[in-house]
């Protein structure tokens, strides 16, 4: 074991270990008996390196699964990627150097050719850096199944959304309306609520001051404020409130209206002529400011509105209908005229001729300059103020009254904070404050998109009577037009199943076995008992023509062969085993991707199967048609029939494979087909599903909008099982819902808390989640948010490189608490480094050097435990594991973190510093008292330094038989007793050491300076007669006395801390000055033989040389204290070997050590 352990190289070999012994698997098997603990992973996405933030929230949703593991549950831990939305679309965009959706659709020949190709570059995209996810994830000792994770973009992931959305749509909480929307010009599609508040910033706008002129009333306006100007040209109203004071004032040779309360905002003199109630003025017409476009209904006058506000501007409210939710709902109210004169890009349409084509927040200046000649700007300023921001593309929002798919979560208000209601958060403010005031303010859901790759909105309308359907599965979906009935049926066991190799050739000589023609025969009997066959097609392969020839025989039918129907094309593995080719990939998923030499993938053998199919099903028409084929290429074309994606067909192979002589029937239905054969659910293919109307005939066509990228991750709990088509008992039963607990930054209270919550309650479910904890984000350590602008990104891999993941990992756990910001410096890794692994390290090091050679160190009995400390370290343990566990159980992580790193200071700065002379004397209680608690603490720290833990485990694990393979197949310790008089006791002794250390301090009396005793008052507490005897120890005082009061004297000094009192002698005797020589000259050799790497077992002779009677006379009276002190053999006068010299209290002497051969 190295001194000082290079702790990330350290951490290499366990990773090593971990995998050579498949730990982590064996943590998922192991014994469960408090039963299922449900975790949830929030999906990251994989199209952008992961950050020094990443290690956080990863950090923290490891810990709890690695403890409840330990703890006696089994934990599911299912990895997911968030693979659709704007994120994915912006990158792509910026990698072919392209902006909009006018350029998206003219990227190839057609705009569905364009999106297509668009789509396949986004899903491509979302795994370019998803090695450096996956190895982030393992390398910081993060567990969780990456081999089997939930995507979202895989067709039984959209099959169980849309399910879920037809159930919102079967409530009635699905609806199609026209209302003012949060906009991105740029991206060109609305956005939620929650994604809104993703966005806010800080910005400088206008700030100006408008007179609308009164008709009838001469040189009269109504003072009006603004911060969008170029909301100006589409104002259609002015908005009084009904219990405002209203005034008129004279300001030279015009007057103004404006709010009583807001007289401030004027400049200069003025005298109020007039007063109003809002009341008053309803229905006095004004000028309108423009008149690009003519109205077409009453417009410009002033009406009474709720919303007015005197905090701020004039207490009169410019009002535009078609850029304000609460204008445009005015504006329905009141019948006022709704006319765009912005386009969806932004600009101003060319009926605005001034500005026509000009994004309208670069038309703010030239508003007001225009209005500023005419006369009719009041002021003009600018002010600071938080604006909403397209949270991935970071363009100015616009709220745009546009057609727009919403979800009335607004009626569901109550159900949202009942189930909130069940939460526990952490930080616990949280839950009524950050997140309570959401969800009592929350809005409908804009849950349809404008863009391209998401998941398709399954909503088909009627094109004649504007009937709805909305699609919740495959299944649902029409059957296809022909409505043939299609059986396929795999060839009967064959010589080369036999010798279990594969083949493609159809003149291999593999002919079908005895065995292999029973088994066609009881297909054919099934056949004849169903309906028979109307058409035979298929594989030229022996095998199957031998299977095709005795149906053809039975009905007789002639048989078509195909060689799209044959197997796979294995390449250069043609005619070897079946290992021989599995063995060339490294995951099933492999074979859609790649082949060997010579062969093709599961792609091409779907392509060339669905080709055939087009083929045939164009051909016939409600025809019964007879398929022989083989196992691969049915595998596909159940693939094709049934909508599954490549993992749907992985699942396929491992559990419905068609068997050799298996006949089965498939549904074919309108389903999104590839030119490859390949379902794919999103656009545009899609696009090109439509079918007749129920009601009246007419052609039904899918609504063009994509949804909302966060009901993606919002459903998750669902969705990532295929819920309800595939396990139903595990979700209905609890097994896998709600989440026991679950860990993402606090912004997420707008994304992925909210959309969780906000999934549940549509399906009438309760909260999803039981326990979360909000994390703080990671910033500099200037308290500067991290972006490569500013150049303080920190690289997880360098840090991770540099210290190891478990000081990333204990840093993130214990530097402040979890919902606090974090100002990372690496500083404080190496601080962690220093004062908690070395420590640990360095304490087990000390153990080694007295732990017995082999066999298995002391088992620990408290109740046979003699010695005080011995008793004192068990009690402090078991308290220690009291705490963590509990803390735990709270979802605390920082106190429980830092109660480790507080004990780990207390077993080396107090056991072992107190406790050294009786390891060195053999004493096997020590050992075995020392050994248990490295064991404890090893156990302890698992679920937060996984990779120290398991060293230390692996360290102890040389000394005994008992431990398990690993710590992390560990059971959780169990608190034994604890003895809270001695802890109390041993505090208050503490502390009195504390206070003489102090005093010598003060008196400028080194620690290895005897003195005479030790006085201390501690009212109320009885001091233990050994624990005496250990402060005299730690104080070097001859003896310690507990006494009921103490007064000043002479000749000792007096301190006193919160009613404790301490007094030491400070006269120092002849006696207690040799004695103090002696400890310091023992001291100089013990560095010496440091300095010389000897270890305990070495053994030296000293030498010295002074010219000091006394201090030479002092060798001689005690050398056997110092061959004791220094494991010396003999003591010499004279100078040997290698040695220095140095002064004792003014005295030169020299010191010289020889290792003994």
């Amino acid at each position: 074991m190295a001194e000082r352990p290079d702790f990330p190289k350290m951490e290499e070999g366990v990773l090593a270990f971990w995998k050579e012994h498949d730990i982590f698997k064996k943590t998922l098997k192991k014994p469960a008996p408090r039963g299922d603990f449900v975790f949830f992973d929030g999906p990251p996405t994989a199209n952008g390196r992961p950050g020094i933030h990443h290690v956080e929230s990863r950090a923290y949703k490891d810990i709890i699964p690695r403890y409840k593991t330990m703890r006696g549950y089994h934990v599911d831990r299912k990895a997911g990627w968030d693979t659709h939305g704007l994120p994915v679309e912006l990158e792509v965009e910026k990698k072919l150097g392209i902006s909009g959706k006018q350029q998206i659709e003219s990227l190839k020949g057609t705009p569905r050719e364009s999106v297509a190709y668009f789509n396949q570059l986004c899903k491509e995209s979302v795994w370019t850096y998803l090695e450096d996810w996956d190895r982030l994830t393992r390398r910081i000792g993060f567990w969780l199944d990456l081999e089997h994770p939930y995507i979202t973009y895989q067709n039984e992931y959209i099959e169980s959304l849309w399910w879920i959305v037809k159930q919102i749509h079967e409530r009635g909480l699905l609806y199609k309306d026209y209302k003012v929307v949060p906009y991105c010009a740029r991206c060109g599609t609305p956005l939620s609520s929650h994604e809104l508040a993703l966005g806010y910033d800080e910005a400088e706008d206008p700030s100006i001051y408008i007179k609308f002129k009164v008709k009838g009333h001469e040189r009269t306006s109504f003072l009006v404020w603004t911060t969008t100007p170029w909301t100006l040209p589409g104002n259609v109203a002015l908005a009084v409130g009904e219990d405002v004071a209203y005034v008129k004032v004279k300001q030279g040779e015009e007057y103004l209206i404006l709010a009583k309360t807001r007289l401030s905002v004027l400049e200069g003199d003025y005298d109020v002529v007039e007063e109003y109630t809002g009341e008053d003025l309803v229905r006095w017409e004004y000028e309108p400011l423009y008149s690009f476009v003519p109205v077409e209904a009453r417009a410009h006058y002033v009406a009474l509105a709720n919303f007015v506000s005197v905090e701020d501007g004039t207490g009169i409210v410019h009002t535009a209908v078609m850029y304000g939710a609460e204008d445009f709902e005015l504006g329905k109210t009141l019948g006022l005229p709704k006319q765009h004169l912005v386009d969806l890009k932004g600009q101003f349409i060319p009926e605005v001729k001034p500005w026509a084509g000009m994004f309208v927040k670069d038309a703010d200046p030239k508003i007001i300059d225009e209005l500023r000649g005419r006369g009719l700007l009041y002021r003009a300023e600018t002010i600071r103020h938080t604006y909403p921001f397209c949270w991935r593309c970071k363009t100015p929002l616009l709220y745009y009254a546009k057609e727009s798919w919403f979800v009335r979560m607004s009626e569901l208000r109550e159900e949202l904070e009942s189930a909130n209601g069940t939460i526990n958060w952490v930080p616990s403010y949280i839950k009524e404050g950050r997140f309570g005031d959401w969800l009592h303010e929350v809005k409908d859901w804009a849950f349809s998109r404008e863009r391209y790759w998401g998941t398709p909105l399954p909503v088909w309308v009627c094109e004649g009577c504007g009937t709805q359907k909305v699609v919740g599965s495959f299944a649902d979906f029409p059957e296809n037009p022909s409505h043939n009935t299609y059986l396929i049926l795999r060839h009967g066991e064959a010589l080369q199943n036999v010798k279990q190799l594969v083949t493609n050739h159809v003149d291999a000589p593999y002919h079908l076995t005895e065995k292999g023609k029973v088994q066609v025969t009881e297909a054919l009997a099934k056949l004849k008992a169903n309906g028979g066959i109307d058409v035979i097609f298929a594989s030229p392969a022996i095998r199957t023509q031998e299977t095709a020839a005795i149906i053809s025989a039975a009905f007789d039918i002639p048989v078509t062969y195909d060689e799209r129907l044959v197997d796979v094309s294995f390449g250069v593995y043609e005619g070897k085993t079946i290992a021989q080719y599995n063995a060339y990939f490294s995951e099933r998923i492999d074979r859609f991707r790649r082949a060997p030499e010579g062969g093709e993938t599961l792609t091409d053998v779907s392509r060339r199967m669905y080709a055939f199919w087009k083929e045939i099903d164009a051909k016939y028409q409600r025809k019964r048609i007879l398929i022989v084929g083989h196992g691969d290429p049915f595998m596909m074309f159940e693939a094709t029939s049934r909508g599954l994606s490549a993992s749907g067909v992985i699942d396929y192979e491992a559990h419905t494979y068609i068997q050799r002589g298996e006949l089965r029937e498939l549904t074919f239905r309108q389903l999104p087909y590839t030119d490859d054969g390949i379902v794919d659910p999103h656009k545009p293919y899609i696009d090109d599903i439509a079918f007749a109307c129920e009601r009246c005939g007419g052609a039904m066509r899918r609504v063009p909008d994509v949804i909302d990228v966060w009901f993606d991750s919002g459903s998750m709990p669902l969705a990532q099982w295929h819920y309800p088509f595939e396990a139903q008992q595990k979700i209905d039963r609890g097994e896998a819902f709600p989440a026991d607990y679950i860990c993402e930054a606090v912004d997420q209270t707008r994304g992925w808390f909210y959309t969780l919550l906000a999934v549940s309650v549509l399906l009438g479910r309760a909260a999803p989640y039981k326990n979360v904890i909000c994390l703080g984000h990671v910033l500099d350590k200037e308290g500067k948010k991290m972006s490569k602008s500013l150049g303080n990104v920190v690289d997880p891999f360098e840090m991770v490189s540099k210290y190891g993941a478990d000081a990333v990992r204990w840093y993130m756990y214990t530097i402040n608490q979890p919902g606090d910001a974090k100002l990372f410096d690496e500083v404080d890794l190496d601080r962690v480094i220093k004062r908690v692994f070395m420590i640990l390290w360095n304490t087990l090091a000390f153990w080694k050097l007295y732990a017995p050679t082999q066999g298995s160190p002391v088992k620990v009995q408290g109740s046979t435990i003699r010695h005080i400390m011995d008793q004192w370290m068990l009690s402090r343990l078991n308290t220690l594991v009291k705490t963590v566990t509990e803390r735990l159980d709270a979802y605390d992580v920082t106190v429980a973190g830092r109660a480790i790193a507080d004990f780990i200071d207390d077993l080396s700065t107090w056991y072992i510093r107190r406790s050294r002379d009786r390891f060195r004397d053999g004493s096997t209680e020590a050992t075995g008292t020392l050994a248990h608690v490295l064991g404890t603490v090893a156990k302890l720290m698992a679920p937060f330094t996984p990779f120290v833990a398991e060293s230390l485990h692996k360290e102890l694990s040389a000394f005994s038989s008992q431990l398990s393979e690993s710590v992390h197949l560990e059971s959780w310790p169990e608190a034994g007793e604890i003895d809270a008089a001695l802890l109390a006791q041993m505090a208050v002794v503490r502390k009195a050491a504390e206070l003489g250390h102090a005093i010598r301090d003060e008196q400028k009396i080194r620690v290895r300076q005897p003195l005479a005793e030790c006085e201390f008052a501690s009212p109320g507490i009885t001091i233990r007669p050994e624990l005496l005897l250990i402060l005299a120890s730690e104080l070097n005082v001859k003896t310690a006395h507990s006494v009921s009061h103490i007064e000043e004297r002479d000749n000792y000094a007096v301190r006193s801390l919160g009613g404790l009192t301490v007094a030491l002698a400070l006269a120092i005797t002849p006696e207690l000055k040799r004695e103090g020589w002696t400890r310091e000259i023992v001291r100089h050799l013990n560095e010496l033989r440091k300095e010389a790497g000897l270890t305990i077992a070495l053994r030296i002779e000293v030498y010295y040389e002074t010219s000091d009677a006394e201090l030479a006379e002092l060798f001689v009276a005690s050398a056997n204290v110092i061959e004791r002190g220094a494991l010396a053999r003999g003591v010499h006068a004279g100078r040997g070997g290698a040695g220095h010299e140095f002064s004792i209290d003014g005295v030169r002497v020299w010191i010289g050590i020889e290792k003994v051969a």
